[in-house]
């Protein structure tokens, strides 16, 4: 009984309570939005969903052009429905429990990730490393944000737990499999680029454990889960619409991605050295080339490294579009 007591009180569930605690207080001091996208591509359409403009085609191109998706969108409609049967119809406070939701979230995904880092032997439990790994204010931050990369690194996460968390991957388990298919299809249809890690993914898993199988059951679940967000798209445009195609179309074929400016492959590495908590980010990038040096065979190793080789061979780069790979820096 006393082990008990004294385990509750231990200084890991004590980081992780503060870890918590953060969590829940950040969205109450978020103000304003970190990237033009997640304004305009998420907060304008709902307000347009919400009958608060008038109108979304014609003043975001990206809608007039039938590419973006609309499942993050419909998810907080979703939220914000069901805090008007509470009779709360402050649009401040409709955000501010959006944040809440997507922050808790966000920490129940790096607790999970944390368990299984611990189950695997990638990371070994001190007290420093429970201090970098929960307390990360990148993290704290990016959590309680309205973005398209917050939600869907974090569904990714939740796939990787449920479709790792048993150590025989031999023996096919429906339900796990399920699970983790749903949310490797719920962090696509959130966020297109996610492909970049779920696919390195299944390679490594393919590579080290040859169960092709259990690959396509899942790429067939992951399927159904785009089909339904072409349905999503459909309530969201009023019509029949292949946003997939069509992202890839203006992006790629048109090559409008490239119209916001084209910078070098090694533009990640300044980035990360003077605008990501300097000097934090410099150690960042050094710890990661050490990380991926002794620990090769690792999951962490295969999604963050071809991750970040396909974002810096891309002509136009934002250090937001490496948020899914900056999530993994406290285990660098």
């Amino acid at each position: 009984m006393l082990n008990r007591y004294f385990y509750k009180f231990s200084f890991s569930n004590v980081v992780i309570f503060i870890s918590l605690i953060l969590h829940i207080f950040i969205p109450y001091t978020n103000i304003g939005f970190y990237a033009m996208d997640e304004h305009f591509q998420i907060l304008e359409p709902l307000a347009y969903k919400l009958y608060l403009r008038e109108n979304v085609n014609k003043d975001i191109w990206e809608f007039g052009a039938t590419m973006r998706p609309w499942a993050q969108i419909y998810l907080y409609l979703l939220i914000i429905n069901f805090l008007k049967v509470f009779f709360i119809n402050n649009p401040f406070l409709w955000i501010f429990f959006i944040q809440l939701f997507l922050s808790i979230l966000g920490f129940l995904s790096i607790l999970f990730l944390y368990k299984l880092l611990l189950d695997k032997n990638i990371i070994v439990e001190t007290k420093f490393n429970l201090l970098i790994y929960f307390l990360f204010v990148f993290n704290l931050f990016l959590h309680a944000r309205t973005s398209s990369e917050n939600l869907s690194i974090t569904f990714f996460i939740f796939g990787i737990y449920f479709i790792l968390r048993k150590d025989n991957f031999y023996i096919l388990n429906y339900k796990d499999l399920l699970i983790s298919s749903l949310f490797f299809g719920l962090s696509l249809i959130t966020r297109y680029q996610i492909i970049f890690l779920i696919a390195p993914f299944y390679l490594w898993f393919l590579i080290y454990y040859k169960t092709i199988y259990q690959i396509f059951v899942s790429s067939v679940v992951i399927i159904f889960v785009l089909f339904l967000g072409l349905v999503i798209d459909y309530f969201g445009y009023g019509f029949i619409n292949n946003t997939y195609y069509n992202y890839f179309y203006y992006n790629i074929i048109v090559g409008i991605f490239d119209n916001f400016g084209i910078e070098p492959w090694w533009y990640y590495i300044k980035e990360l050295s003077l605008r990501f908590y300097p000097p934090i980010g410099f150690f960042i990038f050094l710890g990661f080339i050490i990380f991926v040096s002794v620990n090769f065979r690792s999951f962490i190793t295969w999604i963050s490294s071809i991750y970040l080789i396909i974002f810096s061979y891309l002509g136009h780069k934002e250090l937001r579009f490496i948020f899914p790979f900056l999530v993994f820096s406290p285990i660098f």
